[in-house]
């Protein structure tokens, strides 16, 4: 009663992600996070890329096939958002403050 699993999920993620333990979330999360970064907004193609590796694209061709054929393709290049820069900094910032949380210079 009152567990709320996707909150654990997100935490064993990160916790994951912290130890460098190998998992597809933490793959995931690590791409979701960089494609973010270098433009300011989600490129789909290049976070499953960098999650899923060639084989897992490959694996997901049928539902590529299906986003293609309904007109709904991402664009693959992304040019970055006004205020990227802003983006940058505040994880940045994020960054900072996690490593001072944790002791870390």
């Amino acid at each position: 009663m009152h567990v709320k699993p996707m909150d654990a999920i997100m935490r064993m993620r990160e916790k994951a992600i912290e130890l460098g333990i190998p998992s597809q979330g933490a793959r995931h999360a690590l791409a979701f996070t960089a494609t973010v970064l270098k433009t300011g907004k989600l490129n789909e193609f290049a976070t499953v890329n960098k999650s899923l590796g060639f084989k897992g694209m490959v694996a997901q061709a049928p539902v590529a096939a299906k986003v293609f054929l309904r007109g709904k393709a991402p664009k693959i290049r992304k040019k970055p958002i006004e205020g990227h820069a802003d983006v940058v900094k505040l994880n940045a910032l994020v960054q900072r403050r996690r490593r001072m949380k944790e002791g870390r210079p």
